[in-house]
């Protein structure tokens, strides 16, 4: 964090998707190697037997909410690594499940933990608190290496400028 600046509206929503994926039960059991850009590490790269995975934060177009409130898409672009047939781990059905993972993390099947999530959400400044799979993983690369899936995520943030 840059000394003296201090943590956004959209930063504490993202810092909070982060979390709930990151506290799931099968995610956390999964996934070892994690990049949230929050120190210096660098993306996660094919170079492990690992499954790895990438939150990359974006911003779509902000427009005016009210007088004293802007509003736009906050994007989380998600980079999903899994190691290839080549060294005999996992196959492109592993990656649509991995997927589904991921959404299940987002839309807990308790209803009173998924309540809880987008309530917080909310209190940080979603407008909704509801989680949009924009653009559900998709297949990027595929190799005898591993594969590549990318997908993004989307929620109106609202940010007061008063």
């Amino acid at each position: 964090m840059i000394n003296g600046l201090p943590r956004g509206t959209r930063s504490k929503v993202f810092q909070r998707i982060v979390e709930q994926l990151q506290t799931d039960p099968l995610l956390r059991s999964l996934i070892k190697r994690w990049n949230v850009w929050d120190k210096a590490v660098s993306p996660a790269t094919t170079a492990a037997n690992e499954i790895a995975i990438q939150l990359t934060p974006r911003l779509g177009a902000v427009d005016w909410y009210s007088p004293d409130t802007q509003y736009g898409p906050l994007q989380v672009q998600i980079d999903l690594w899994l190691p290839g047939n080549s060294r005999g781990i996992y196959n492109a059905v592993d990656a649509l499940d991995l997927w589904e993972a991921v959404e299940s993390a987002l839309y807990p099947p308790d209803i009173d933990k998924r309540k809880a999530f987008k309530r917080d959400l909310q209190c940080l400044g979603a407008e909704t608190g509801e989680i949009r799979l924009a653009q559900p993983a998709t297949l990027q690369s595929a190799g005898e290496d591993g594969y590549v899936q990318v997908g993004l995520l989307q929620l109106n943030v609202k940010r007061h400028i008063n």
